[in-house]
């Protein structure tokens, strides 16, 4: 009875699962059927456009495989699927009055841009004509070089000028030679007393500044002298003066400065016309190319020991070196390296002393001369328009000697120190 029984419960059981699942079957396959109702009804239009073969359409030949899908997805277009079906007004594609979005303008269709075809015609479209905005012109940065142009020009000296913060020295650097002299003032002090000879000066000079083409100067200068026991000179000596210069280009090759000036140097104590000096020089320049300029000319010192000296030599700038600068010119040399604008270097060579008429304590006159030659080292710097250096240098070769009389008296060789201002 128990194998029977439980042979009974496992058929119900088997009946049971069999029916159910036929139950979900009928379920589903009615629900299809109802949904796909429902789709036809309200979103496909009936008739011939709609899409769906009907007898008609069998009569007429339309073919059809089997339960008729194949058939269908041949002869229906996609657009005929949706030709009953409504759209909601959000869809629609109206803007509503009022809405942000109906200010917007419309964006206009971008045409399609296509490889060119090699011997194609090309073919006009209402694009063709469309002007593209230009682009911003490019502004290369230009680099103004301070040497002279390929014309030949030269820039003027009051170019060289940086507004109100004073010269340029890495633009004079590679400027032209163009000034033998310009206007100078100097302290200059030269240790000595005893047997030794002391010497201190506060100077001034004739001539005009750089970038001034022409004009009058004047001078007053003293000279402190200390010692030496030997000979009983004068504690000062004068130099008064008055002088005219000019300085100017004749063509974009030749250059020239002259200048003369008048001035009695004294000690004031007597007369003074033996101390009556005309100093004067006469130099031109020939720029040979953008690097090289040839100087030359004549330097009338009016001075016992040295009246007159060639002026001759040539000077070199704009070099490989920036800043470097060599003017390598008898009787002044000089060799100058800019370390910025504002700030240089040199090491240059100058002739120094003079000539006086002074009075001994006797009453007697004499012509006195005084000669040394300097060798500096030397730091300047450009402000407020001008140039103010400071100076070390070597003096050697010092003599004393007077007119008319064949002794000189010399002396050791010392150092001086120069406070030295330019334009």
């Amino acid at each position: 009875m128990t194998f029977w029984a439980f042979d009974m419960q496992s058929l119900i059981r088997i009946a049971l699962r069999a029916g159910l699942r036929r139950s979900l079957s009928a379920v589903a396959t009615a629900g299809t059927l109802l949904a796909f109702a429902a789709c036809e009804e309200h979103c496909f239009a009936t008739g011939p456009s709609s899409g769906f073969i009907t007898e008609d359409d069998e009569d007429n030949g339309t073919p059809r495989d089997g339960d008729g899908s194949r058939a269908f997805f041949q002869t229906t277009q996609p657009q005929s699927l949706f030709n009953g079906f409504v759209r909601p007004a959000a869809y629609s594609g109206e803007l509503q009055e009022g809405s942000p979005a109906a200010n917007v303008p419309p964006i206009p269709p971008v045409p399609p841009e296509f490889p060119p075809v090699e011997g194609a015609t090309p073919v006009q479209t209402p694009y063709s004509n469309t002007v593209e905005p230009e682009a911003a012109p490019v502004v290369t940065p230009q680099v103004i070089s301070p040497n002279r142009e390929s014309s030949g020009q030269t820039e003027s000296l009051k170019d060289l000028k940086d507004g109100n913060e004073g010269w340029n020295l890495l633009r004079m650097a590679e400027e032209p030679y163009e000034n033998y002299r310009s206007d100078t003032s100097a302290w200059s002090w030269i240790p000595g007393g005893g047997q030794d000879f002391g010497w201190f000066s506060m100077m001034t000079s004739t001539y005009e500044p750089r970038g001034k083409q022409t004009g009058f100067g004047g001078m007053i200068n003293i000279h402190w002298l200390g010692g030496p026991y030997t000979s009983p000179l004068p504690s000062r000596v004068y130099d008064f003066g008055i002088g005219f210069q000019t300085r100017d280009s004749l063509s974009e090759r030749f250059s020239y400065d002259l200048a003369t000036s008048i001035g009695a140097y004294s000690d004031f104590e007597d007369s003074a016309r033996d101390g009556i000096r005309l100093p004067s020089h006469a130099v031109g320049m020939i720029h040979v190319d953008s690097s090289t300029d040839i100087v030359f000319g004549l330097d009338y010192l009016d001075r016992d020991d040295y009246p007159l000296l060639p002026v001759f030599g040539v000077s070199l700038y704009n070099l490989d070196v920036p800043g470097l600068r060599m003017d390598l010119i008898f009787p002044r040399p000089r060799i100058e390296y800019a370390l910025s604008p504002v700030a240089r270097g040199y090491v240059s060579g100058e002739l120094g002393g003079g000539t006086w008429d002074i009075e001994f304590p006797d009453e007697t006159n004499k012509v006195m001369t005084y000669r040394d030659f300097r060798l500096l080292i030397g730091f300047e710097k450009a402000h407020d328009k001008s140039l103010n250096a400071i100076e070390f240098g070597y003096v050697f070769g010092r003599k004393l000697e007077f007119r008319n009389d064949p002794v000189s008296t010399d002396f050791q060789d010392a150092f001086v120190i120069q406070w030295v201002h330019r334009q």
